[in-house]
């Protein structure tokens, strides 16, 4: 079984709301296309620190991030940041790795949010979802 990747858009969220109320224009929203690993077993999106600069995301708190060798490192949350693939769209904070290069990684909350998950026969992701461009939301009782 090889890694999966995918291309996603991220899109500074604060931006959207500032064209929406006029005070910029669509050319002045700050996103970029990105290639990242999918990882089921992460929980969040981690950005490099290049990206959080170049689309401006505010620090939101500092937490501390186990890696996937078990080792623990403090690091920023950032965002909001619009994550989109495939047609749909979802809002997520971003922990920043340091790094100008380090790999963008798409983990489990992300993938939830726009209704996608791994097929590791294709080595791509897929949409699950019954209603193209419309993911679901579940409410636990």
């Amino acid at each position: 079984m090889g890694l999966t990747y995918a291309t996603i858009e991220l899109v500074r969220t604060t931006d959207l709301g500032l064209l929406e109320d006029g005070y910029i224009t669509e050319d002045q929203v700050r996103k970029m296309e990105v290639r990242a690993l999918v990882d089921s077993s992460a929980i969040t999106l981690a950005i490099n620190e290049k990206i959080c600069r170049e689309l401006k995301l505010k620090t939101l708190e500092k937490r501390t991030a186990v890696l996937a060798d078990g080792s623990q490192m403090m690091t920023k949350v950032v965002g909001p940041v619009d994550v989109r693939c495939e047609g749909r769209e979802t809002t997520v904070r971003a922990m920043v790795m340091p790094g100008e290069t380090t790999e963008v990684l798409l983990g489990a909350m992300p993938l939830e949010g726009l209704d996608l998950v791994i097929d590791f026969n294709a080595q791509m992701h897929k949409n699950l979802s019954l209603i193209p461009n419309s993911p679901t939301d579940r409410i636990c009782p």
